[in-house]
């Protein structure tokens, strides 16, 4: 994988990306291979080592923008934000195939509309939360989405665990303000 990031890199990039590959990459498998395994996702191993290559090419792609002046303990933290980034898109991306594999044996016209309507409202609000400031929507995600506690989201970005039900407070609030506008 490192051959073909680093022929889609400047070359100005590429030590900033062997840094970032031989620091995180192992930090980056076992945090998505747990992510999706406590989603209980079939073929977790193997969708893993795809998710860790989708976010290595979106940091490479955007590598001007990673911020090497932090502690590594902070761009480790931002570099697995990446991946928990991924991992939903995976996550999202397998729900849609299901949904339209459930739909293909549709039991009624009316079940069929209810599911409809329970799809779009959940795509307004993952709209919505991907639409709020990133500390606030990985709170939501790793809380509610994923069943962190507190406490392990805590260490996961090294603030307080007050700290952590403040934005759980202030995501919600502003979620409930945000699919508030859009009705």
């Amino acid at each position: 994988m490192l051959p073909f990031l680093l022929s889609i890199a400047d070359e100005s990039d590429h030590d900033k990306i062997i840094y970032i590959y031989q620091h995180f990459h192992n930090d980056m498998i076992r945090h998505a291979r747990r992510q999706l395994y406590l989603a209980r996702t079939s073929n977790y191993l193997s969708k893993a080592e795809d998710v860790v290559q989708n976010a290595f090419v979106k940091i490479t792609l955007y590598i001007k923008a990673v911020n090497f002046g932090v502690s590594e303990k902070e761009l480790r933290n931002y570099v697995l934000s990446i991946v928990s980034n991924e991992v939903i898109n995976e996550l999202n991306d397998q729900e849609y195939f299901d949904a339209i594999n459930e739909h293909t044996n549709m039991a009624s016209d009316e079940s069929f509309v209810n599911d409809l309507m329970i799809q779009e409202r959940y795509q307004e609000v993952v709209a919505a939360i991907e639409r709020m400031n990133e500390k606030y929507r990985l709170v939501l995600v790793y809380r509610f989405y994923k069943g962190y506690s507190v406490k392990e989201i805590a260490e996961l970005f090294g603030v307080p665990e007050k700290t952590v039900y403040t934005r759980i407070k202030r995501a919600q609030r502003l979620l409930k303000e945000m699919l508030g506008e859009e009705k």
